[in-house]
């Protein structure tokens, strides 16, 4: 797979003006940082107040940050906000599985909708958990999560996770298997949605390794090829959804989503197919989507007005900065890793002039800063601006997250 000197030209001249003076640096993260330890609440975990929702791209900083600096309090966020939010009402204690969120502060009284996304996040955020801590427990809330999943959302036909099993307050409430088995479980959506099933995928992958469970990975390998069998079209990309056929192209996190986990699956496997899928899409991404950063999606004959202007989400653009990075390092030439390395920036970018009016929930920029510059600094060859020490960079200026005392906390409400 190549990216043609032709997708680079397109890419670099459809970039906004104001990508051209960005210099990443981790001063983003450390804001990011410093606004969760703020926010965090100690008492209960998570964090501020109800509506408490589970948060884990910052579970997912926190780990990181833990296992670059062995700072003890990154270990307390992450370990005791999952203890919590799986220790109490808002897990299923009988058939497992993660509630959409608690209307309380202290996670006791959920919403009882369960979502494939959030119990897939769920597992791979207990898989990077138990990479940094080896503490057993981890693989527990892990086991009865997948438990919950394969035998209540995968459908042997078609080979995939359903979307969503409803909120039913009056079965869930029912504290026993011998009374829930008497009653109607509430209903399932059975469509089948590429990125959801793709980050499950990466989740049973990433807890399959870490965990040694190598049925898991397997599980996993096996999803990312019965997305691409349903979901897949050479000539209309990734579709994000299928229900007995696919439908709605376009979208990037579908593709975003697909092709982080065939990374995950080319680092399990070492088959060259995951390796080679993945750099296609990254490829063809950077072509119909690379547009100064990433744009969500491609304008399409039938759109309403106001729809012709192309969107620059900051969470897919953190996600796709990840992904880009990790493809960039399995480039087949030096200017194929260039042309990823360069649309990774720029979405950096687009999520530099966001980040401050997020406030925690940009963590993944963070995340996405971290490996954008760890990958590419190191201490005979590091950014301007960046000072590593120990294989830990930071800042030249870098002041530690709890000593900052004036940076703009953003909303804790910003979706």
């Amino acid at each position: 797979m190549r990216v043609t000197s032709r997708q680079r030209s397109d890419s670099i001249k459809k970039a906004p003006a104001h990508i051209a003076g960005y210099t990443p640096t981790l001063r983003p993260r450390s804001d990011v940082l410093s606004w969760m330890r703020r926010e965090y609440d100690e008492v209960h975990g998570g964090f501020g107040t109800e509506p408490k929702f589970p948060m884990f791209d910052c579970l997912a900083l926190a780990i990181d940050e833990y296992a670059a600096t062995g700072d003890s309090f990154w270990a307390q966020v992450f370990k005791g906000s999952l203890a919590a939010m799986t220790g109490r009402g808002t897990y299923d204690a009988v058939e497992g599985g993660l509630f959409r969120y608690s209307t309380t502060r202290d996670w006791s009284v959920p919403h009882f909708e369960k979502m494939l996304l959030d119990n897939a996040l769920l597992l791979s955020v207990c898989g990077r958990g138990y990479a940094a801590t080896s503490e057993g427990w981890l693989i527990d809330v892990a086991e009865r999560t997948y438990d919950y999943l394969k035998s209540t959302l995968f459908m042997d036909v078609p080979g995939a996770f359903a979307g969503s099993q409803d909120a039913d307050e009056s079965y869930y409430r029912l504290q026993t298997r011998r009374l829930r088995e008497a009653s109607r479980a509430p209903s399932v959506d059975r469509r089948i949605y590429a990125d959801w099933n793709s980050v499950m995928a990466n989740a049973l992958i990433t807890c399959g390794r870490t965990m040694h469970n190598q049925s898991w990975v397997d599980h996993g390998v096996s999803l990312l090829r019965r997305v691409h069998d349903l979901c897949f079209d050479a000539v209309n990309g990734m579709a994000h959804v299928w229900h007995g056929r696919p439908s709605v192209w376009g979208l990037a996190h579908d593709t975003i989503a697909y092709g982080a986990a065939c990374l995950s699956a080319y680092s399990a496997t070492g088959d060259a197919l995951w390796k080679e899928r993945s750099l296609l899409l990254a490829s063809r991404l950077v072509s119909t989507h690379g547009m100064g950063g990433i744009v969500t999606r491609l304008k399409v004959p039938d759109d309403p007005p106001g729809f012709e202007r192309p969107i620059h989400d900051f969470h897919e653009n953190a996600y796709a900065a990840i992904w880009l990075v990790g493809a960039s390092a399995l480039a087949d030439s030096r200017s194929d890793a260039d042309t990823l390395r360069s649309t990774a920036l720029n979405c950096l970018a687009v999520c530099d002039r966001l980040y401050p009016s997020y406030g925690i929930h940009g963590a993944a920029y963070g995340i996405a800063l971290g490996r954008y510059l760890r990958d590419g600094a190191t201490e005979s060859a590091t950014p301007e601006g960046i000072t590593c020490d120990g294989g830990v960079c930071r800042p030249t200026a870098y002041v530690p997250p709890h000593a900052s005392e004036n940076i703009h906390v953003g909303s804790s409400n910003v979706p």
